[in-house]
């Protein structure tokens, strides 16, 4: 079972005990605009990200962040990774 980016970077904070607010301080100061606790909480459940910005997150925790296309008749092969 794959996980969602949502569910992905839930994780990465809670190895790294931080907080979604955390979270939405660091990307308020990477970008200059601003996000709640709340609005981000709502995005991770809904995983409601555009490519973008889930880059930007997955930059601000020290992530690289990868692309894969799996049709659903190849789940099995091999899939297409883009970075």
């Amino acid at each position: 079972m794959d996980l969602t980016f949502g569910e992905q970077v839930k994780i990465l904070l809670k190895r790294r005990k931080m907080t979604i607010k955390d979270l939405a301080d660091m990307i308020t100061e990477a970008t200059g605009r601003k996000m709640s606790r709340q609005n981000l909480t709502q995005q991770l459940g809904r995983d409601n990200f555009q490519e973008q910005d889930m880059r930007m997150i997955a930059g601000i925790l020290g992530c690289s962040m990868q692309v894969v296309l799996v049709s659903g008749e190849a789940a099995a092969a091999e899939p297409s990774v883009f970075e």
